[in-house]
């Protein structure tokens, strides 16, 4: 890919700046487990459309991997209680936390996630991800068609050769492709068995999931190189001045 991370993601100036809370990663990281991050998204209806299926996953997951343990990171406290009403239903055990999406990140084995700026976040950690973003059927049928990128995940479309579709006509696809960091899935329908088989490769073949890291590490180090503010904000200044000294501009 030929975009600059440093112009486009500003996280990589925030992030490094935070500091991580201690005792929420002595919660929540373990010698004797391993932990799988869940990330239903900061909105309502994020949360309420794809967390249930990024449980029904983790249950499959449990199923292969039993010493594997789960978290759930809420934007707010309304979000949280939605969601431990969610993870009750479940049956699954689950921690729910608020406002601890970093520390969860970084205490991570891997991570399932809705699709959105998290996946920088992810990208900083370094943390194999399956990415998912379930709207309604109507919706997905309109969208899909309209869109001509072939992800949704900015991480994939930073990493991949080919971000945009060949043909304006062809719809992406929901099934992940060879060049996509995380595997992706914006879909209608319930794909909790695909996201589970990903997070149970990485969690079972250690030499897998160490091959996503590297390449995460590899396109972080490649791309990105900060700056992001201070280059926006000397474009906007650039602008205004060369759209000031125009003539007609004057002349206005």
């Amino acid at each position: 890919s030929g975009v600059d991370c440093g112009t486009v993601v500003p996280l990589e100036e925030r992030l490094p700046q935070s500091t991580p809370d201690p005792f929420t990663l002595q919660q929540t990281q373990s010698r004797v487990s391993r932990l799988v991050t869940i990330l239903p998204g900061s909105r309502n209806q994020e949360v309420k459309y794809n967390l249930p299926d990024l449980l029904r996953a983790a249950a499959k997951i449990i199923r292969q991997c039993p010493d594997v343990r789960f978290a759930i990171a809420s934007y707010n406290e309304p979000q949280a209680d939605a969601a431990r009403r969610l993870v009750t239903a479940s049956g699954l055990a689950a921690d729910v936390f608020v406002s601890r999406t970093p520390e969860l990140i970084a205490a991570a084995d891997c991570c399932l996630a809705c699709s959105g700026s998290v996946s920088l976040e992810l990208l900083y950690h370094a943390k194999p991800a399956v990415v998912t973003y379930r709207v309604g059927w109507l919706t997905y049928q309109v969208v899909r068609h309209l869109m001509n990128a072939r992800y949704i995940t900015l991480v994939n479309l930073l990493y991949s050769q080919q971000p945009l579709r060949r043909s304006a006509t062809t719809p992406p696809s929901d099934q992940p492709t060879d060049d996509a960091l995380f595997p992706e899935f914006p879909t209608w329908r319930d794909c909790s068995d695909q996201i589970a088989s990903h997070a149970i490769r990485w969690l079972t073949n250690e030499s897998s999931r160490q091959q996503v890291i590297q390449h995460l590490h590899a396109l972080r180090n490649h791309l990105a190189t900060g700056g992001a503010s201070a280059r926006a904000a000397d474009y906007i200044v650039t602008t205004l001045q060369a759209h000031q000294s125009r003539p007609n501009a004057q002349a206005a």
